[in-house]
């Protein structure tokens, strides 16, 4: 998916998104934006989430992996559905609209995806 195409998309789900460039060239600097200024935020009415390279997205972020020890090192490519997982887990997105709009993830790939909500569903029930 282009990212435009998901930029469009994610603002009508996620109103209160401020998406900008970034400060590496290539990639978009996303906020979750206030109506008034937060004093945890030391008075601003915004706070910085994450990246979102432009052009194609992978569906799932693509990783850098440890080749002794096979663990993952570092994102080598930000899909979109990791974009999603992160704002889902920020309680600015509903899992189910998620599904809703762009497909329940299924697959092999989907994996990490699965895990990463089934721990998070129960970080929430265990508070």
């Amino acid at each position: 998916m282009y990212s435009g195409d998901f930029l469009n998309v994610l603002r009508s789900l996620v109103p209160n998104l401020y998406i900008t460039e970034g400060n590496i060239e290539g990639d978009l600097a996303v906020f979750r934006t206030y109506p008034c200024p937060q004093p945890e935020l030391d008075g601003r009415d915004f706070r910085y989430l994450f990246y979102i390279p432009t052009g194609l997205l992978p569906e799932y972020s693509i990783w850098e992996f440890d080749k002794i020890r096979d663990v993952r090192l570092r994102e080598k490519q930000r899909g979109w559905r990791t974009v999603l997982l992160r704002l889902i887990k920020s309680g600015m997105l509903d899992e189910s609209v998620c599904n809703k709009v762009f497909g329940y993830p299924e697959g092999e790939a989907s994996t990490v995806w699965h895990r990463e909500l089934f721990e998070f569903r129960n970080a929430m029930l265990t508070k």
